[in-house]
């Protein structure tokens, strides 16, 4: 089948293009960018006027619901959600209900992923066994299955020892780890950011130093075991300041940051709002990560269990899903924020790159001017191979 994409705002991030040119398509691959080439005739034409066409998104934590939390949505529904929203790749936290602690579950979920034929599914293995922070998973058994990383999600890690270990094991066979800086003893019951608005609405508060008191533990062992670590939604300058000089140390790190600690901060909190109750909470407007992009790798949506809810329109019809999805394509497209399905280094870094067998799509997207919330149009995935 032959396709035109025809007006469409043109992004790569890889090569730099960002311009309005047309996009040929023929068997599934990408044959041509602007001139339609000699003979060419499509079978079927995209009015993509006012769309962005891009590399397929990925989102670094989409809970799929599935085991365990399939009364809140399923496979199939998360999948699809994703894909109208033009992330063609997701990375599954372990947190389900069991965790992804045994090969069995992963060859599961990893089966089942690729038999709906949606967007590519990238499990990442628990750390510890049933998340508790007390005994090493089998590591390269979960591997095998299709483990790509290995992480806490958002369970405790109180012992740091058994961190130490999984560090030391990680860097021994090149496995990535996955880590949320936020110390547990600090951030206890904690619901909101330790400030004005905390104090104003009696809510149990959360300090920054929660989250660099953390952070400061997992670079020192980071350095100390020389593993590939990943640190996942900082939300503080702090943090990323830290991050920042412990990459001009040498120290193998990345890090993300989630897409509403740049956009808002504890004043959106308002009068006990729930929507913004999220983990880690939001910042005061002085400690929020502002210059994120000078330290940090990637931008995510959010991706917890409670998450907002927004309207992707896909042929004419309207579905609802969760705004951890859908706000990935605000980010990507942003006037000065960065493109997180462009950039190969990060991908291997992460497990997930082309020596993983990740493949890029193609996705046409459309902005709404509501605060945080998308309009998706169609999603054409170009089987263009490895990149």
């Amino acid at each position: 089948m032959k396709i035109h994409i025809a007006g469409g705002r043109l992004i790569d991030p890889r090569s730099g293009v960002d311009t309005r040119k047309d996009l040929f398509i023929a068997a599934g691959r990408i044959i041509a960018i602007g001139d339609a080439p000699k003979g060419f005739s499509a079978n079927r034409t995209i009015d993509a006027a006012g769309l962005v066409v891009c590399p397929g998104l990925v989102d670094l934590a989409a809970r799929l619901r599935e085991p365990g939390f399939e009364y809140m949505a399923t496979l199939e529904s998360e999948l699809y959600a994703a894909v109208a929203s033009g992330v063609t790749s997701l990375a599954c936290p372990p947190d389900t209900d069991p965790p992804l602690d045994e090969p069995g579950l992963v060859e599961m979920l990893k089966f089942r992923a690729r038999n709906l034929n949606q967007a590519h599914v990238y499990p990442i293995g628990a750390l510890t066994q049933a998340l508790k922070g007390v005994q090493l998973t089998e590591m390269a058994e979960l591997v095998d299955a299709g483990c790509v990383a290995f992480s806490q999600s958002d369970a405790p890690m109180t012992d740091n020892h058994v961190l130490f270990c999984g560090l030391q094991y990680a860097a021994t066979f090149g496995f990535c780890v996955w880590l949320r800086p936020q110390d547990a003893t600090l951030a206890r019951n904690g619901v909101a950011h330790d400030g004005q608005v905390a104090t104003r609405l009696g809510l149990p508060a959360i300090p920054a130093c929660a989250e660099t008191v953390a952070l400061s533990t997992i670079l020192l062992l980071t350095r100390a075991t020389g593993a590939k670590v990943h640190l996942c939604r900082l939300s503080t300058a702090e943090g990323i300041e830290m991050v920042r000089q412990a990459k001009r140390a040498g120290i193998p790190v990345t890090c993300d940051v989630a897409i509403h600690h740049v956009h808002l901060s504890e004043m959106d909190i308002g009068y006990f709002d729930p929507n913004c109750y999220l983990m880690p909470p939001l910042r005061c407007i002085a400690s929020r990560p502002r210059r994120w992009h000078r330290g940090c790798d990637l931008l995510r949506p959010h991706s917890g269990r409670r998450r907002c809810q927004a309207i992707a329109v896909c042929g004419g019809r309207g579905r609802r899903h969760s705004l951890g999805t859908s706000a990935a394509i605000d980010a990507e497209v942003g006037g000065r924020t960065r493109y997180s399905s462009g950039n190969r280094a990060w991908q291997d870094h992460l497990g997930c790159g082309p020596r993983h067998g990740h493949r890029r799509g193609s996705s046409v997207s459309q902005r709404n001017c509501g605060h945080l919330h998308i309009r998706s149009g169609s999603l054409l995935e170009s089987r263009a191979g490895r990149p």
